[in-house]
């Protein structure tokens, strides 16, 4: 193998592994949003767990203005 096919395969594979990092902050950014939005109706933590597919930790940290971690 060339070294320049060696590069072009990692310069590719890192541009999928980056745009899927980015889909899934997107998500998690959405998420949280939605259950700021759910939480502001009165929903219950446990509906919108549900719903948000987030943890019960981070709709509290949301619902009590925590700090919240970047998504990993």
């Amino acid at each position: 193998m060339l070294v320049s096919d060696r590069d072009e395969i990692i310069r590719l594979l890192s541009r999928k592994e980056g745009r899927e990092e980015g889909r899934e902050e997107g998500e998690l950014k959405k998420a949280r949003k939605v259950a700021l939005k759910m939480l502001a109706k009165g929903q219950t933590i446990d509906t919108i767990v549900e719903f948000t597919e987030l943890s019960e930790q981070e709709v509290l940290a949301l619902r009590d203005g925590l700090p919240l971690k970047a998504a990993m």
